[in-house]
């Protein structure tokens, strides 16, 4: 799916995609990035597209003109805005989507650090803090302080290429009225034949790919994600088999590159292609323990891996779709339309608690009522209330909510490192004397520890040490919380594409 289809639907369905807490999220994540510059240029095109002259117009004379137009342009190389000709003014847009990918680094990088190494997460986290780079800068910097050499981290960055990972952009061809135009045929995923140098920085000169531009392709950063989210699906069926959970990650795995993002399910794959990519990554496997293993995720995994023919030894597909809705309300998308009895049944809930629940979710929008009468006057005796969950409005909702709680964790964030600055300020200080005195040559171990000791007591003192520990403890604990909430925004934006995006 093109990322351009993604953004549209932040504008498609502004009740739901650019609601308040959306625009909010979006700007408070540029502020953590950016700060206050790149922040008011956001928020004046949150209203809608605008050019440079209706920009300025806003935020002059709060802001100087030259720092609106650095921080337009920091935006512009991160593809937070984007922009168009229209006639003979260049018209900026802000690319929601874009930045609502900044909530997938954390996830994205543990995956790319289980699948890769540290060398590899490095190369990655380049390309997320600095945006667009070339070839040549981007191994320089992944490789300082790496354990591996460059030449590892260049067949790292040829594996991210090859794995559509990331992506070449695209030259300028011509200008028209100050607004650049793109080459549009150019081989995106073709690394060219330059010279690499490794010592290009120390020497002042200009590399030779210094022209050619890569950025993270977050189309292919999608598929992991969607992926990642089915293979947990997978595992709340509870089977607990090693032998399927192999099989069931190595099918998730083969059709990763060739399934689109918006795709409801994989093309059908044969189960020979399925064992083959089992037993490439558990060669200890045997043909017919895999293809048991299909049987039974076809059995037990509630549609998730299916299979669908008996040509070719038997085709199964995987439903991301089901996957997806299975994460995110089970009972009740399975068991669709119940009654009050039935609910108080599956819930083990004395009645009256159980009512009072069930209307309660009626009132807040998460469940709905549908009547059905045996005559036509639908009087109350002989009419029946079937509880059922819109699983679009739910899940709306429910975006909405995880926006404002990731909103918040950042402000918070935000606020406490305002709090402890001159703490930090102290702390980095600290460190950088700290480290030379480690690198020092001239000073024997006890001389270190002696001089370490020292200077830990100048710049800071018990108390200041119990409060950094303490803002270290909370920073650490809300961060692990905005991973979490933020795999539950993706899961809902996953669902939310599924039930209206059709590219």
């Amino acid at each position: 799916m093109p990322e351009s289809c993604l953004d549209s639907l932040y504008f498609s369905f502004p009740g739901i995609f650019m609601s308040s807490a959306i625009v909010e999220l979006c700007a408070v994540t540029i502020e953590e990035r950016f700060g206050n510059g790149p922040l008011a240029v956001v928020r004046a095109l949150s209203k809608g597209p605008l050019p440079l002259p209706l920009i300025v117009k806003q935020l002059v004379p709060n802001i100087k003109l030259s720092k609106i137009k650095r921080s337009l342009a920091t935006l512009v190389h991160f593809d937070y805005v984007s922009f168009t000709c229209d006639g003979a003014r260049t018209v900026y847009k802000l690319n929601t989507a874009t930045i609502l990918n900044c909530l997938k680094v954390p996830r994205v990088c543990s995956n790319v650090f289980g699948s890769y190494g540290p060398s590899a997460d490095a190369l990655f986290r380049e390309f997320v803090m600095f945006g667009k780079q070339p070839y040549s800068r981007a191994v320089r910097e992944a490789s300082k302080g790496a354990v591996d050499e460059v030449a590892n981290i260049q067949s790292i960055f040829h594996s991210f290429v090859d794995t559509h990972l990331l992506y070449r952009c695209p030259a300028v061809a011509y200008d028209a009225y100050d607004c650049p135009y793109f080459e549009e045929n150019y081989e995106r995923y073709t690394i060219p034949a330059l010279l690499f140098e490794d010592e290009l920085e120390e020497r002042q000169e200009k590399a030779p790919d210094a022209d050619i531009l890569w950025s993270i392709d977050w189309t292919r950063v999608d598929r992991i994600l969607r992926d990642y989210f089915v293979a947990e699906a997978v595992v709340l069926c509870n089977i607990v088999d090693p032998v399927c959970e192999a099989t069931a990650l190595a099918f998730i795995k083969l059709r990763q590159a060739r399934a689109e993002v918006g795709a409801l399910t994989s093309w059908p794959t044969a189960t020979i292609d399925i064992v083959r990519a089992t037993k490439d990554n558990n060669p200890g496997l045997e043909k017919h323990a895999v293809e048991r293993a299909l049987r039974t995720l076809h059995e037990d995994s509630q549609g998730i891996i299916r299979r669908t023919g008996e040509s070719m030894g038997g085709l199964y597909v995987l439903d991301y779709k089901k996957a997806i809705t299975l994460m995110i309300f089970k009972l009740l998308q399975q068991k669709g339309f119940l009654e009050e009895e039935q609910i108080e049944k599956l819930v083990m809930m004395p009645k009256k608690d159980t009512r009072q629940l069930t209307y309660a979710l009626v009132d807040a929008g998460f469940v709905n009522i549908r009547h059905i009468s045996k005559t036509n006057d639908f009087a109350p005796a002989t009419t029946y209330c079937l509880f059922h969950v819109n699983m679009f409005s739910v899940v709306s909702s429910m975006l909405n909510t995880t926006a404002k709680s990731i909103h918040n964790i950042i402000v918070r964030r935000l606020h406490e490192e305002k709090r402890y600055a001159s703490l930090l300020d102290q702390k980095l200080k600290l460190d950088e004397v700290l480290r030379k005195i480690a690198e020092s040559e001239n000073l024997s171990d006890e001389e270190k520890a002696q001089q370490e000791e020292d200077v830990r007591d100048t710049y800071m003192n018990n108390e200041d040490r119990a409060f950094l520990e303490k803002y270290e403890g909370a920073v650490k604990k809300a961060s692990l919380t905005e991973v979490l909430q933020a795999d539950t925004f993706m899961m809902f934006e996953q669902y939310l594409t599924f039930a209206t995006l059709r590219c």
